[in-house]
């Protein structure tokens, strides 16, 4: 049985080790949740119809409808063009950093390199795979608050899976991070409520601490909890 502060203490160790690379991975890992994550919304107003009104005044029915036919395509393609980048670029490169966090624990130097090991591995597959974990725990998330976090960590150890098995098919990968978390998603509740402290103390440093510390101490405990769980299996 593993318990937060060995794995807390065993991440500090391995910062320690690879300091300024975890930094950078780290930043780069934030901005793939980002950048996955980004969306198009839209509200609309009484403002936003009276400016709507004023734009098309004078305009002929052909017109309108012309302008409207562009306007969703340039919706659709945006869509089109953000998805796309999330399946190819963002989601491997989240798992890529997934990858350099375990390695970590298991070499003294690894490669920085190794962020960009899905590009040459399945870059497709593994995209699909992360996408249709998001898009499982975001309609789980519809359903109420909390079945949406207990997916989460049902389905939090995926991106490590894939880093070690680029080619598991989905219903595998789903499977194996099910199993593994059976039992232990509420003590990892409890691993990442334990960086609470961690989490103040950036708010008062505008992120500084987040950046230089924070995020890499819980990218690291995060793989090293998959590296415990993994071994337990």
């Amino acid at each position: 049985m593993w318990s937060i502060g060995e794995i807390k203490a065993q991440a500090r160790s391995v910062i320690r080790n690879n300091y300024w690379i975890t930094v950078l991975v780290s930043i780069i890992a934030a901005l793939t949740y980002s950048g996955s994550a980004s969306g198009f919304t839209s509200a609309s107003g009484d403002d936003d119809i009276a400016a709507l009104e004023a734009v098309t005044e004078g305009m002929s029915p052909e017109t309108i409808i012309a302008l409207a036919g562009i306007g969703i395509a340039a919706i659709i393609i945006a869509f089109t063009v953000g998805f796309l980048i999330t399946i190819f670029i963002w989601n491997p490169l989240q798992v890529g950093c997934c990858k350099y966090f375990i390695a970590c624990y298991d070499e003294e130097k690894p490669r920085f390199g190794l962020i960009s090991f899905a590009y040459s591995n399945g870059v497709g597959h593994i995209g699909l795979i992360m996408f249709f974990r998001s898009l499982f725990t975001g309609l789980w998330s519809l359903l109420f608050v909390i079945p949406g976090i207990i997916k989460g960590y049902e389905y939090m150890m995926i991106p490590y899976i894939l880093a070690e098995d680029p080619y598991i098919s989905r219903e595998d990968a789903f499977r194996l991070s099910r199993q593994m978390m059976t039992g232990q998603k509420m003590n990892a509740f409890l691993l990442d409520l334990s960086f609470i402290g961690w989490g103040i103390l950036s708010c008062f440093t505008f992120g500084l601490v987040a950046i230089f510390y924070t995020s890499p101490y819980v990218n690291l405990a995060h793989a090293n909890l998959y590296r415990t769980l993994r071994d337990a299996q």
